[in-house]
Parts: structure tokens; C-alpha cells; sequence
């Protein structure tokens, strides 16, 4: 078995792939949105007449001509230019060779259009229905966030070699630059959307006759999810963005991920020394010490996820703290649809919500916070937010990159004054450089990140419950974080074989398969006749012939004979040309084959049917779903380019 890490920052942003037998496996599909911090926020760049351009010498000025777009603000430059994401590699693995994507969660969803749209994919993609729905929601946000960003244009000429290494830090630094792409489009993400199978907890999925994949609550948010992949012989689990913390998600389902032949464990907190239920009572001390000041609260978030929880709990401590005639706004593109997916999905979440359902009740309280004006939810800052606003108020809005998002418009509005706060609970984006293009900044600014994923003590702890027989784990698991060497506890360690992996590795990961499992067909059962030979052990003697089908080994009566066909193609010898074999279906009248050359053969596509062909050196895989004659005809055409002996 081979892993493949297609993203350069392989702990916060899964994305790999597995090839076992004669599959194809996506595991997570996140897009890291971290370069986005070094380009400047749309409001910062309507006002860039103030700001320092960054031209050191007239060799640089020359080389960037007219792209001399790069600023400088408290000591780090920023390029005014269409934020770019990073997207996983697509150099190492032909993603049209992809059989199956499996989805986590709406977090490692957002990079998948890029996969499906643009790389000539053709397979299956598995996800929950909240992750798929919620993740479109997110997807649909960053859409609109960047609609509003497309005055600016994007600048690349900073990214060629010559002109990169004469950047500073961190410009120079980014060698995969030249890779990153600037957000898709809503017809994209409908493309994508559309071509998601929505799957349950615990439902088994055949993938070709090869594996059966197996999604279980990682406990983490609504419809997040663990998978397990099983083979007739082997049991692989892949374990990410998990929680043992109480959330509104239901519970992490450990037993089913138990003797595991392989494990591979990622998207642990980066926020280690930092407990979840802690920062939580931070926040609420910073809030109620800002509003009972006069002062103004702002809470950069993603419009899903642990807000739900924290519109709960804030609402309840602002009660009790005598703060209740202070507004909570919500804003964000997709803010109304947020809502009301969490309380339509009551069957994934804990027992304690489930259980509302049937008194019945919404299982969460925000659906009674927003019907009694308690919280009040808005598409954008000019969606009648501005007939509705009072202050002091908590303001909840996107991005927490303070990149884009009416976030910006709230720091410009409230960062001169320092009776306000913003508060930071998201760990994906370092608050430090997300402040700089906003200095000076008056308004207090805090870090409370509110993580409840897996941190090194309950990630050590589930492996010795779960016991595997091998663990792959990202490399830096495996030392203690630079910014605290001497906390030893802060590592991974197993009483198993433990491989490591970083970004744009490629692991081989030893799984001995020694037999293959083979049916009895109900005709051939039927005619044994076992001999008890000692107690609980009998023997027949079988004879038949294997039939394989879809992957399949189906032992079936054997009558003596070969069948004429049999006798035709009992051995057969060669490589298939593919001009030969061009030919030949054109004289099956197949005349719409596309050809793709990949690093291990050539593929074959058909536009108008669900089937391709993948000819490789020694093996021909056809995959069709649907049309059995296509299959005859694909067949016919491939036997006419062997040689029969």
C-alpha cells in the first residue's frame, strides 16, 4: 500500500491518497486558505493611497513593471492582489484515476471542486448530508466574499523564480506559489455538490468489488465522521478531526475503530496547552468586561461549527450576568441557511438533543433566540443591519483571516477605540499577522481559541484503546512543538510500528496479502457434503471453476467442459497498442473514445457513458456502471489486440 500527502502543510490541512490493490483512494480534500494572510483586506486596499509600496531598488521596480503591487505595513509586505489559496498537489497522483473521495467533515471539504472540476475526475465522493450541505454553505460563503474582492485584479509575477527570491520573508519562502489558485465559482460548487452520495453513520459502501468504506461519528460537529476501510483480509481506519470533548455533535464512536491493521491519525488542536472548557470561560470574561465598559465585542468565525455551542452558552452567561438587553448579531452570507441546517439534522447530534426532538423541540436553543429577537441574523452589514444596530453588541461575522468578509468593515468601524474587542477563537490563522494590516490598532485584541479536536494526551490515549497494528501520523507529531521543546508529553508514541509522514511524502506501508476469498455459489453448496473430522471442524472435498466478476471470485459447478468461449480465451499474451485498439472499437462502433496518457498507461474516457478504461503494462481495468453491451463491445475489442495461444 502506498500513501501519498498532496498538501505542503500535511497536520492542519489532510489531503492524501491511498493506492491498495487496485484502487484509488481520496482521503480529505482541505484547502488551505494560510497565504491569504499576506495579501492586503479589500477595505485596507481602498485606502492604499496611504501605505508604503514596497520598491527597494530600481532592479525590482523593473522587474515588476506594472505589477508593482506589493506593500508594506509594520514591518511585513502584502500583495494587493485576488487572494490565492493553496490546493493539494496535483503533480504526484493522476486525479482522474481517483475510484473514491472520502469526506470527514465540512472543514476538508472546501478543495474539493478544484478535484472534480478541473482534473477530469470521474469517480465517487462520499460525505454525511451535513457535511455535504454545510459544507456548501461554507463553500457558497468564500464564493461570495470573493465576488466582492473581483475589482482587484490578480497580480502572478511575483511568483517567477528570478523575481521571488528577491522578496523578503515570507514571500520568498513560498515555493509552491506558483500552485496556488484563486477561489472558485458557485457554478463550481454546484458542479461539485451535485456529484456528492450522501452516506450514514455506520452504512457499509462497496467500491468496486475491492472494499467496503465505513463512516462513524468522530464526534467533533454534525455528521463529522471517521472512516474505515476494509478489505476481505485487511482493516485500515483513518482518524481526523475527532473529539472526546462534549460537543453538539453525537458522540465519537471508538469500538469500530478497534485492531485496525493500519491507523492513520491527523487534524489533532494546534492549541495544545490550551483546554477548550477554559478558553471558553475566558471569552465570556473578556466579553462581559468589554460590555459592561461601553465597549463593543467582535468574534471573526467561520458561520458553522462550535458558534452554535457558543450562541448557547454566551446568551445564558450574558443572563445571568445582567447583560441581557445587549444585542448578538450574526452576519454572514449564508447565516439564515447555518441556522436552520443545525436544528433540521437532530439525528446526528448528542443524546441530549436528540432527545428534544421528540417533545418536540428545536435541539438547538438559537432557533428560540432568533424567534424572540435575541440574536439576530443577517446576510451582510447592509442587509438592514443598519436599522436594526445598537451599541455596545456582540458581533459574530466572518473571515477569521480578517481578510475579507464584513469583519473588515467592523475593525475599521471599531479599532480606534479601546473600549472594544475582538476576540479570536479560531486556530487556523496566526491573530498576530491577521492584526498587522490594521495597525495602529487601539481596540483590544485576544486569543481564545475555542478547539475541542483531539489533543496529544486523548490522541495517545485512544491509540492505546484502540490498538492498532501499525500508526501514520504527520512527522511532526512525533517532536515537541518548536515554541515549547521541553513538554516530551506534546509527541505521539505507540507500542506499534509508527511510520511518519510530512507534505509531498510518499510512504509504502507494508500489508501482506497472502489469499484471496473466494463464494460458493448456493448451486455448489448445496452438493457438499462435510465429514465432521474432530468437533467444530468438517471437510468437503469441492471441485468447480472461479468466476470473477466485479472483482468478485465466485466458485461455481464445474461440469468437465470448457465452454467455447473459454477454449477462445484461455491464455492470452501481449501489451495492447492503442492505436490497435482504436481501431478496434471503431470496429465495434465505439467512435467517441478520448485518450489520456498517464505515467503508468493510458486511460480511456467515453463523454457520453458512465465507463472508462484504464490500460496499463500487464492489467486492463474496464469500469462500467450501467451498460452491460458497452462492456461486451469494450471487451470483443480488447481480445482482437492480444494474442491467443
Amino acid at each position: 500500500m502506498k500513501l501519498f500527502s498532496l498538501n505542503k502543510k500535511s497536520s492542519i490541512a489532510p489531503c492524501m491518497i491511498l493506492k491498495l490493490k487496485d484502487l484509488t483512494i481520496m482521503l480529505d480534500t482541505k484547502l488551505d486558505l494560510t497565504p491569504i494572510l499576506d495579501y492586503l483586506p479589500v477595505g485596507v486596499v481602498e485606502r492604499k493611497q496611504n501605505l508604503k509600496h514596497w520598491l527597494p531598488n530600481a532592479e525590482i521596480k523593473r522587474l515588476l513593471g506594472t505589477e508593482a503591487n506589493i506593500y508594506e505595513i509594520g514591518g511585513r509586505v502584502f500583495l494587493d492582489s485576488l487572494p490565492e489559496a493553496a490546493i493539494p498537489e496535483k503533480g504526484m497522483v493522476d486525479f482522474a484515476s481517483i475510484d473514491v473521495i472520502l469526506v470527514t467533515s465540512y472543514n476538508n471539504i472546501l478543495a474539493l471542486p478544484y478535484i472534480t472540476e478541473y482534473s477530469g475526475f470521474n469517480g465517487k465522493v462520499l460525505a454525511t448530508e451535513p457535511t455535504l450541505q454545510i459544507g456548501k454553505l461554507l463553500m457558497e460563503e468564500l464564493v461570495t466574499y470573493n465576488k466582492n474582492m473581483q475589482k482587484r485584479k490578480k497580480f502572478s509575477l511575483w511568483k517567477q523564480k528570478d523575481i521571488q527570491r528577491l522578496l523578503p520573508s515570507p514571500l520568498c519562502e513560498y515555493k509552491d506559489a506558483i500552485s496556488w489558485e484563486t477561489v472558485y465559482s458557485s457554478h463550481d460548487v454546484s458542479s461539485c455538490i451535485s456529484n456528492i452520495q450522501s452516506v450514514g453513520f455506520s452504512e457499509k459502501i462497496d467500491i468496486l468489488g475491492l472494499m467496503q468504506v465505513t463512516p462513524v461519528s468522530s464526534g467533533l460537529s454534525i455528521g463529522s465522521t471517521n472512516w474505515i476501510l476494509e478489505t476481505d483480509f485487511h482493516k485500515i481506519v483513518y482518524i481526523s478531526n475527532s473529539s472526546l470533548f462534549a460537543t453538539h455533535s453525537m458522540a465519537m464512536h471508538q469500538t469500530s475503530l478497534k485492531d485496525a491493521d493500519v491507523c492513520i491519525l491527523n487534524s489533532l488542536t494546534q492549541t495544545h496547552t490550551l483546554n477548550p472548557d477554559a478558553m471558553l470561560r475566558d471569552f465570556c470574561n473578556n466579553l462581559a468586561t468589554t460590555l459592561k465598559s461601553g465597549g463593543n465585542v467582535l468574534v471573526p468565525c467561520i458561520p458553522s461549527g462550535v458558534i452554535y455551542d457558543l450562541f448557547e452558552y454566551v446568551c445564558n452567561f450574558m443572563d445571568g450576568s445582567g447583560l441581557s438587553f445587549i444585542p448578538v448579531y450574526f452576519v454572514s452570507p449564508v447565516a439564515h441557511s447555518s441556522l436552520a441546517h443545525a436544528n433540521i439534522y437532530g439525528e446526528w447530534l448528542n443524546q441530549n438533543k436528540q432527545a428534544k426532538m421528540y417533545l418536540p423541540e428545536p435541539p438547538f436553543l438559537h432557533h428560540e433566540l432568533v424567534k424572540n429577537g435575541r440574536i439576530k441574523h443577517f446576510s451582510t452589514v447592509h442587509d438592514r443591519l443598519s436599522n436594526n444596530f445598537k451599541s455596545p453588541c456582540v458581533v459574530f461575522t466572518g473571515h477569521p483571516s480578517l481578510r475579507f468578509g464584513d469583519v473588515i468593515h467592523f475593525m475599521e468601524l471599531w479599532g480606534g477605540n479601546h473600549k472594544n474587542t475582538i476576540i479570536f477563537i479560531d486556530s487556523e490563522f496566526n491573530h498576530i499577522d491577521a492584526l498587522i494590516p490594521f495597525q495602529p490598532l487601539t481596540m483590544k485584541a485576544v486569543f481564545c481559541p475555542i478547539d475541542p479536536r483531539l489533543n496529544y494526551h486523548q490522541a495517545n490515549k485512544l491509540i492505546k484503546d484502540i490498538t492498532p497494528k501499525h500508526l501514520i501520523i504527520p512527522e511532526e507529531y512525533t517532536t515537541p512543538p518548536v515554541m515549547t521543546p521541553q513538554r516530551t508529553d506534546f509527541v505521539i508514541f505507540s507500542d506499534c510500528p509508527l511510520q511518519s509522514y510530512k507534505g509531498l511524502d510518499v510512504l509504502n506501508i507494508s500489508l501482506k496479502k497472502d489469499y484471496s476469498k473466494i463464494a460458493l455459489s448456493p448451486e455448489l453448496s448445496q452438493k457438499l457434503n462435510p465429514k465432521q473430522i474432530e468437533p467444530g471442524v468438517a471437510l468437503a472435498m469441492v471441485k468447480g471453476k472461479i468466476v470473477t466478476r466485479n472483482n468478485r471470485h465466485i466458485l461455481k459447478p464445474y461440469d468437465g467442459r470448457k465452454s467455447p468461449e473459454k477454449e477462445k480465451t484461455d491464455r492470452l499474451y501481449g501489451n495492447v497498442d492503442v492505436e490497435q485498439f482504436v481501431a478496434a472499437l471503431r470496429d465495434q462502433g465505439i467512435r467517441n473514445a478520448e485518450f489520456e496518457e498517464t505515467e503508468s498507461g493510458h486511460i480511456v474516457h467515453f463523454p457520453d457513458k458512465d465507463a472508462m478504461i484504464q490500460l496499463e503494462p500487464g492489467n486492463t481495468h474496464i469500469i462500467n456502471h450501467v451498460d452491460e453491451k458497452l462492456r461486451v463491445k469494450i471487451k470483443n475489442a480488447l481480445l482482437s489486440c492480444l494474442l491467443i495461444v
